[in-house]
This record gives structure tokens, C-alpha cells and sequence, in this order.
């Protein structure tokens, strides 16, 4: 089973509503001009654009995802 990954909400070509695309062997497919994005290296395989990929884990039963010094808990 793949691990959870949290990337990007927006593709680096144009803004793109990645969080709308779809996954697929784990990339993601932006909806808007088809770029596809590995969620283990954040690499485009469509382009040069390149996504950000966040820590997530598991802490007391809820997804956490890190973004510095904040953290989001539980959705």
C-alpha cells in the first residue's frame, strides 16, 4: 500500500486544480492540460514543473500534515 502523500493544491504550470485531478499509480493528473506528477519525487513527467511534496504522518489516530512550523490536524 502506497504511503500518504499531501502535495500542492495547484499545478505549477498555470494554477491548475490539481486537488480536482486524478491519481493514478501515484501521480496525479492535472485536469486543466494533463501534466502528470510523481507523488514519491514531485517530478513532471509531461514538463520541467516540479510540485511540492509535505511530510504527513500519523500522531494519536489523525493524519497530520507539516508545513513548517504549523501543523493541520484531523479532517
Amino acid at each position: 500500500m502506497p504511503q500518504p502523500r499531501a502535495s500542492d493544491a495547484a499545478c505549477p504550470h498555470t494554477d491548475g486544480p490539481l486537488a480536482a485531478g486524478q491519481i493514478n499509480r501515484c501521480r496525479v493528473l492535472c485536469p486543466l492540460h494533463g501534466h502528470t506528477f510523481a507523488l514519491a519525487d514531485a517530478s513532471c513527467s509531461t514538463g520541467s514543473y516540479a510540485i511540492r511534496i509535505y511530510p504527513v504522518g500519523e500522531e494519536d489516530g489523525q493524519i497530520v500534515l507539516k508545513l513548517g512550523r504549523y501543523a493541520c490536524v484531523g479532517w
